[in-house]
């Protein structure tokens, strides 16, 4: 009987895995806001989560460029958990202004759960409302 409940919860995962992983099935980040105010800089994203599967834990590297190539800043927001099929939105004070933020990049995913994080990078599509601001991977 432990054999049996512990095969099952095994397949379970694995189909959860692999359904994140699928490539129909993407999780998409929308970059929605970047804002200064006072002396901090307010992001917002709006995640949705197109899988059968729920997200657990989903950590993207971010790096910040400037017009002129440097990089601004770097962080690593925590966006999850993120059910199966649900959109949310997070917002993230950062220290500093961010007006003269011109792209941001998706350097990896540093932490990703049920799947691996190389498994989440090729699931995840980015997009961008805010104008002039590229968001990429």
């Amino acid at each position: 009987m432990r054999v049996a409940t512990a095969a099952f919860l095994i397949a379970a995962m694995l189909q959860s895995v692999s359904a994140f992983a699928a490539e129909d099935n993407k999780v998409n980040v929308e970059l929605n806001a970047l804002e200064s105010a006072e002396d901090a800089c307010k992001t917002t994203f709006v995640v949705h989560n197109k899988a059968e599967a729920g997200v657990d834990s989903l950590k993207l590297d971010l790096v910040m460029f400037r017009k002129d190539g440097s990089i601004e800043r770097r962080f690593v927001p925590e966006l999850g958990p993120v059910r199966a099929d649900k959109t949310i939105v997070r917002t993230f004070t950062l220290k500093g202004l961010c007006s003269g933020v011109t792209q941001v990049l998706l350097n990896d995913v540093s932490a990703c759960s049920p799947a691996k994080p190389t498994e989440c990078l090729d699931s995840v599509s980015l997009t961008s409302r805010v104008e002039g601001i590229r968001f990429y991977k």
